[in-house]
């Protein structure tokens, strides 16, 4: 068993090995639809990057630094109903605009680089931006939390994963609520696996404005470490999430729930002609992956179709040429990601 100081020696190691030998990043090809592989991380290349493969940098035992964090979630109390004014289900009447990443760090994402408050106003402001270009449908911001982050190390239950802890979670919960937000829980599954990971957030969904997203390129198969393989999950997968969701909804009569799933290679999707319709649950595949607009939207179109709503998501550091609101309205999404 590591110790907390052991495991912070032990990431400042792992980073060091990654960035003295170049991480291999994953280039895509909108034309063929194929994989490259570069050895030298350079942000700057003309050719775009596929994914920030490796939030492997990012996701790192750091994190077990912080007080409180462990690798089971802790307990946590019967959830009280949102406030009445939420909008609940937004889908397909408004679209949804979140904001990515998680609260201990800022290199996940946006959501961990800015106060609560400030993420709040910041959100409501780009909502607003969106909201006058859409014509007659609304704007839902949703703060985009990765409660269970990828790890290079098995930690102590042997899963590859680091949860974001309670108290820390429940704040961005009530400020959602009081703001009249969306909540989405992300979980990267390491080698854990969907059933047993969205159970221990069943409780977190049972408030009418908590939804879900899962994202394959962390789900491991036996003997593989996140980052160092790129991850999937099947529509088995898919389905066992949405049916825990569809009967959390039927118990406790809530509003239907959406369920987002990243992708940004083909096969990160397994088996998708057998993902089954759920009634109770709003389907999203979102591209994930950051490049040149042009690739973006030549995979969006390949990956989206299969989801009862399509989804994308924009990099505010890594994409080449961020898209701009115009041209991502003009695919039509049901979700927008900004991470």
């Amino acid at each position: 068993m590591f110790t907390t100081l052991g495991k912070i020696v032990l990431t400042l190691l792992f980073l060091a090995s990654v960035l003295g030998a170049g991480v291999a990043f994953r280039l895509f090809s909108a034309e063929s639809g194929s994989s490259s592989v570069s050895t030298t991380p350079n942000r700057s290349t003309e050719e775009p990057l596929t994914q920030n493969f490796t939030e492997l940098v990012t996701d790192t035992l750091i994190f077990d630094a912080i007080p409180g964090n462990a690798d089971t979630p802790r307990p946590t109390p019967t959830p009280l109903p949102c406030d009445s004014s939420t909008r609940y289900s937004p889908l397909p009447d408004a679209q949804v605009l979140t904001y990515y990443g998680n609260p201990y760090t800022p290199q996940m994402g946006i959501l961990g680089e800015l106060t609560i408050g400030n993420l709040v106003e910041r959100l409501r402001s780009h909502a607003s931006v969106y909201d006058s270009l859409n014509g007659a449908k609304a704007v839902q911001p949703a703060l985009h939390i990765v409660y269970a982050t990828a790890q290079p190390l098995p930690g102590d239950s042997g899963l590859y994963l680091l949860y974001v802890d309670h108290t820390t979670l429940q704040r961005y919960i009530d400020e959602a609520c009081r703001n009249g937000f969306l909540v989405i829980l992300d979980l990267q599954i390491g080698r854990s696996n969907v059933e047993a990971e969205v159970k221990k957030i069943l409780k977190y969904l049972q408030y009418p404005h908590v939804h879900l997203a899962l994202d394959p390129e962390f789900a491991m198969m036996d003997g593989e470490v996140p980052g160092e393989a790129i991850g999937s999950l099947d529509a088995v997968d898919v389905n066992a999430a949405q049916g825990l969701l569809q009967s959390l909804v039927e118990e406790h009569d809530l509003p239907k729930k959406m369920l987002i799933v990243h992708q940004f290679l083909e096969d990160m999707i397994t088996n998708p002609g057998l993902i089954e319709d759920y009634p109770a649950v709003e389907l999203v595949v979102d591209m994930d992956g950051f490049g040149a607009a042009a690739d973006k939207i030549a995979k969006y179109h390949i990956f989206t179709p299969k989801a009862d709503h399509p989804g994308i998501k924009l990099f505010f550091q890594q994409d080449v040429g961020l898209m701009t609101e115009r041209q991502v309205l003009e695919l039509l999404p049901g979700v927008i990601i900004y991470q």
